[in-house]
C-alpha cells in the first residue's frame, strides 16, 4: 500500500462462531470507524476466522493511539462474542499484552511457571506469551522514525520515493515461500533471510532510517544482501504489496557503481554486443581461443566467470550475414514487421532468428531489423 498509512496486523486473526459473524463483523467495523479509520478485510467465514488489518500511520502519535485503542476495544469485542482473538497466526508481540484478558490470572501464572521451567534465563522468545511489553513497544515504525532520501536515478514518485517503495514491503513474508511460484528464487535455494525480498527490505530500510550508517548504502554488505536477487521481478508480481526488489536493486547497483567503480566482470558483461561482434570476424579462431584452460582460468580470475562453465559460442555466420544473403520473397501482402534480434540471437543462435523470418513471411510479411548500430 502506497504512502505512510499501511494495513498493520496486530488484530487481523480473530475468531467467533460463524453464526455470530452477521452482527460481529458490523461492529468491528464500527470501532474502525470510532478512531476515523477503515480496515482491509479477509477471512474464512466458515470458521468465523478473520483477518482484518486496520490502516494506520504508525508514523504519527495519532497512529500509536489508534492502534492502543483498537486493540483494546477489539479485544472487549471477541470476548463478548465468546471468541479469540489469536486463531491461526499465534499471539507472539502484537496479542500477548491481553492473553491475560483472554485466559485470567490463574492459567497465565501457570504459563509462567511453565516458561520458567523450561526456560529459566528467558532466553526463548522472550517477551512472547507471558511477560510481554506493551503493544507499542519494539515497533518498526513509531514517531521517531525517519529516513533520508537519496537522490536517485530512477523515477520512484509513484510510490512516495525510494525511501517509500521499500517500506512497501509489510514483511508478511510470502518471498519465503518454497515450492510454488517465482518469488523469491534465490531464497528457494538458499533458505536464508537476507536473500529474500523481505531480508532484501529491511536491510535496506535498516540504512535509510539510520539503523546502520548512511556510508552502508555503498557498502559492500549491502551489496552481498542484493546480489543474489535475479531482477526476476517474481515480486512485483507475487508479493501482495507488489514489491519491485528488482527496481529498487538498479537503484542501489547504480549508487553502489557510482561510489566503487564498475569491475571488470561488468565492463565485460556490458560490452558484450562490441565484444561479440569483434569475435565474430573469426568465429572458429575464437571459439578456440575460449575452450582453452589458460583463457577459462584467467576468466574465471579476472571475471568471476567459472573454467567449468563454457561460454556460448559464436555461429560461423551472423544472424545479420544470414538475412543480408537470403533472397526474400517477391511479395508482402500482409505488410511490414519489424524483428528485434538481440545479441545472442545475432552471433550466437542465429538460427533462432532465420526461424522467426521463416515463419513471418510465410505468412506474408516483409520482416525488417531493427538498426542495431
Amino acid at each position: 500500500m502506497k504512502g505512510d498509512k499501511k494495513p498493520i496486523a496486530f488484530v487481523e486473526d480473530t475468531c467467533v462462531e460463524p453464526k455470530h459473524l452477521k452482527e460481529f463483523v458490523p461492529r468491528f467495523a464500527d470501532i474502525f470507524a470510532k478512531h476515523d479509520t477503515t480496515g482491509a478485510y479477509y477471512g474464512h467465514c466458515s470458521v468465523g476466522c478473520l483477518h482484518i488489518r486496520p490502516v494506520i500511520d504508525l508514523k504519527t502519535p495519532r497512529g500509536l493511539e489508534q492502534v492502543k485503542a483498537i486493540a483494546d476495544e477489539i479485544t472487549d469485542l471477541v470476548l463478548e462474542f465468546g471468541g479469540t482473538i489469536s486463531s491461526e497466526h499465534g499471539d507472539g508481540r502484537a496479542r500477548s499484552p491481553f492473553l491475560e484478558r483472554m485466559y485470567g490470572p490463574t492459567l497465565m501464572r501457570a504459563f509462567r511457571r511453565l516458561k520458567h521451567a523450561f526456560d529459566p534465563d528467558n532466553r526463548m522468545n522472550p517477551g512472547n506469551i507471558v511477560d510481554s511489553p506493551g503493544i507499542l513497544e519494539n515497533l518498526r515504525y513509531g514517531i521517531a522514525y525517519k529516513t533520508w532520501e537519496p537522490k536517485t536515478l530512477l523515477d520512484f514518485s509513484a510510490q512516495g520515493g525510494f525511501a517509500a517503495s521499500v517500506e512497501m514491503c509489510n514483511g508478511v513474508g510470502v518471498c519465503r515461500k518454497k515450492l510454488e511460484g517465482t518469488m523469491c528464487p534465490s531464497y528457494m535455494i538458499t533458505k536464508d533471510e537476507e536473500h529474500s525480498t523481505r531480508g532484501r527490505a529491511n536491510a535496506l530500510r535498516a540504512v535509510l532510517s539510520g539503523r546502520l550508517p548512511a556510508a552502508e548504502f555503498t557498502g559492500t554488505r549491502l551489496y552481498e544482501v542484493m546480489d543474489l536477487c535475479l531482477e526476476c521481478k517474481g515480486c512485483k508480481a507475487e508479493c501482495p504489496s507488489n514489491v519491485d526488489m528488482a527496481k529498487l536493486k538498479y537503484e542501489f547497483l547504480y549508487h553502489y557503481y557510482k561510489a566503487n567503480g564498475l569491475p571488470l566482470r561488468n565492463r565485460m558483461f556490458g560490452r558484450v554486443a562490441k565484444l561479440s561482434a569483434l569475435a565474430a570476424r573469426t568465429p572458429r579462431l575464437s571459439n578456440a581461443i575460449n575452450a582453452l584452460p589458460p583463457v577459462r582460468w584467467l576468466l574465471e580470475k579476472t571475471a568471476g566467470i567459472d573454467r567449468r562453465r563454457p561460454l556460448p559460442a559464436l555461429a560461423p555466420e551472423t544472424f545479420e550475414q544470414w538475412f543480408r544473403r537470403r533472397t526474400p520473397p517477391a511479395a508482402a501482402p500482409r505488410g511490414e514487421v519489424v524483428l528485434f534480434h538481440d545479441t545472442f540471437v545475432t552471433y550466437n543462435t542465429p538460427e533462432i532468428g532465420q526461424a522467426a523470418v521463416r515463419l513471418l513471411e510465410g505468412a506474408g510479411y516483409r520482416v525488417v531489423l531493427v538498426d542495431r548500430k
